[in-house]
């Protein structure tokens, strides 16, 4: 009698925990936007990340792998060679460019900040900070 009861308690609770998690999943679908595996697989160690660098990586891949698998005529594979640095090129300079205008706005942003945070902490510092006190004409 036992073993049965908890039995039936473990699967209440199970039941309960599958459905939470099935209505977890369905709001966060309603709302969220799911990136595919490779964008989301950049974007854990490179927030600049974004969907024109993807689209240019899965370029470079493509030309790369019919360049390592072309067994054919050698100018067959020279022109795919040359397809594939152009193509490299391209995505470093787009990489470089992305990646400094990420650090200049990340730039801008810190020193915003910290200059709101002087402009607030100026004013609370000035009631708070040792100075010459108004004395008083009671003598």
């Amino acid at each position: 009698m036992q073993t049965e009861t908890g039995y039936d308690c473990q699967r209440n609770v199970n039941d309960l925990y599958d459905g939470f998690r099935k209505a977890l999943f369905n709001e966060m679908d309603k709302y969220l936007i799911w990136p595919d595996g490779n964008a989301r697989r950049f974007r854990l160690k490179r927030p600049y990340w974004n969907d024109d660098l993807t689209g240019q990586w899965v370029t470079i891949t493509k030309l790369e792998t019919a360049f390592l698998k072309s067994n054919g005529i050698m100018r067959t594979r020279r022109k795919l060679r040359q397809e594939f640095v152009v193509a490299r090129k391209i995505f470093d300079k787009l990489l470089q460019k992305i990646y400094r205008d990420y650090n200049r706005c990340l730039l801008s942003r810190i020193e915003e900040v910290i200059r709101i945070v002087r402009e607030n902490l100026g004013g609370i510092l000035k009631h708070w900070a040792p100075g010459k006190t108004k004395k008083s004409n009671q003598s």
